[in-house]
């Protein structure tokens, strides 16, 4: 195989998108050679030269693109990307339920590695696979009709995420591990404190 069908077999396996490390990891599982001490360095170029958001491409394959702008090391396969004008919206099956954009998701899972903005722990699934889950502060359904968006969005590991769809965590800005690429908006913190927040005795 290829550096670039090892990359693209890497973004499969992780869904679509991941960040360097994430990539790096998974290229170790999967690739039975031997690495050369510039490998990293080799898959970062690799990505750049097949992705026009990048100033290296080469100008013949558009496969990966950068997740919110070059500089923050999360990328994804293009295949993997919502086509355009595509939102949330609902569908009836037995019930009503709301699809989410999942690729949102994904890319803030990888943006925090997987890792519990509010109590900083992270799952380890499988060798080198971590659980995570994404929560809507303010909730996408009847009543609250919170929007799909990232400021919305906390990534959470499944403890935290049962206590937040129960109203049980009192949260502020000063207890959510931020980064520069995913700012939670406090609206939605203030929201979820005064809508569905439970007061505990």
């Amino acid at each position: 195989m290829t550096w670039l069908e090892y990359v693209i077999k890497a973004f499969e396996n992780l869904g679509g998108i991941a960040s360097y490390k994430q990539l790096y990891e998974e290229i170790i599982l999967i690739r039975n050679e031997e690495f050369s001490d510039t490998w990293k360095a080799t898959v970062r170029a690799t990505i750049e030269r097949n992705s026009s958001d990048s100033s290296a491409y080469g100008g013949k394959n558009d496969i990966f693109y950068s997740v919110d702008g070059l500089g923050n090391g999360i990328w994804g396969l293009r295949e993997y990307t919502l086509k355009e004008n595509e939102e949330t919206y609902r569908v009836n099956q037995n019930i009503k339920r709301i699809i989410r954009d999942t690729k949102i998701i994904k890319e803030l899972k990888a943006l925090h590695d997987n890792t519990c903005q509010i109590c900083s722990c992270k799952i380890k699934i499988d060798k080198n696979k971590y659980y995570s889950e994404g929560h809507h502060i303010k909730p996408l359904g009847s009543p609250h009709n919170g929007p799909d968006i990232k400021e919305n969005i906390i990534v959470l590991c499944p403890n935290c995420h049962v206590k937040f769809d129960n109203g049980m965590i009192d949260i502020s800005k000063l207890k959510i591990s931020e980064n520069k690429y995913h700012k939670i908006d406090n609206q939605y913190i203030t929201y979820y404190n005064e809508h569905i927040k439970k007061i505990l005795e």
